[in-house]
């Protein structure tokens, strides 16, 4: 099966704590490896090692993008780390 990464956006600001973004990559992740896929993902607000987000691009055969509509459709600390 296909190698998947789930780039979770989860974003702690106002009232929320990123808890739908988290709840929705952990559903994700659940049904993907139930369907036989390897499935890897991040946290884009989390600290991260460069060298090892490239590997994780390259291992990967499928991207998601979990992360919150806002204003210009993408997340801050997305279009920060991968954009």
């Amino acid at each position: 099966m296909s190698n998947i990464l789930i780039i979770n956006g989860a974003k702690k600001f106002a009232h929320s704590n990123g808890q739908l973004n988290d709840t929705l990559t952990e559903v994700a992740e659940s049904y993907l490896r139930d369907a036989g896929h390897d499935v890897k993902s991040v946290r884009a607000e989390s600290e991260y090692d460069v060298k090892e987000e490239v590997q994780n691009f390259l291992w990967a055969d499928v991207v998601i993008w979990q992360m919150a509509g806002l204003v210009d459709g993408r997340s801050v600390d997305g279009e920060k780390i991968y954009g």
